[in-house]
């Protein structure tokens, strides 16, 4: 280069660009200073930090989620709660019931029962006569912890609410 940078500080020197590195930095418009990847990085940890405070916050006290496009809120589990600290080491099933022919969702749940097909199976009328043909379940996901079930559940009710804008029907307040 042989001009100096017009912004001072806006390199390492005067006459470089990007700090002599422009296949991983980069200053198009000639105005971010050093300190632009410093703010980058401090408006991610600052992300974080709110994050992990409302994963604390919701871990201890419980919360729902407002689902965006829709009024519905997704209760999300308080690991203060006498199931989570009595059934924290217990293996969980993260199950949904479906209809087989269409694949449509009739609810998410959880259990901790032995065989996990026990608690699906007494379901499984209900689903059917809602579809008017034949329902499964299938297990998700498998998991330690009542609080881990609960949170994996409403991970699902989520995403399922996020597509359809509604509960699925077998269960119609998402829980």
């Amino acid at each position: 280069m042989l001009q100096t940078d017009p912004v001072a500080g806006g390199s390492c020197n005067a006459y470089d660009y990007a700090c002599a590195d422009p296949v991983n930095k980069d200053d198009t418009s000639g105005n971010c200073l050093a300190g632009c990847i410093g703010d980058l990085l401090g408006i991610i940890v600052a992300a974080a930090v709110i994050y992990i405070v409302w994963r604390v916050y919701c871990a201890v006290k419980g919360c729902t989620v407002k689902i965006p496009s829709s009024a519905i809120r997704i209760p999300f589990p308080n690991y203060a709660a006498w199931a989570a600290r009595a059934f924290r080491y217990v293996l969980y099933a993260v199950y949904v019931i479906y209809n087989v022919f269409t694949g449509a969702i009739w609810k998410f749940g959880i259990t901790r029962q032995v065989p996990w097909t026990k608690r699906v199976n007494r379901q499984l009328p209900k689903c059917k006569r809602y579809f008017g043909s034949g329902c499964a379940g299938s297990v998700l996901k498998w998991t330690i912890g009542w609080g881990s079930a609960r949170t994996w559940e409403a991970r699902y009710f989520a995403a399922y609410v996020a597509a359809h804008h509604h509960c699925p029907p077998g269960a119609r307040l998402c829980i």
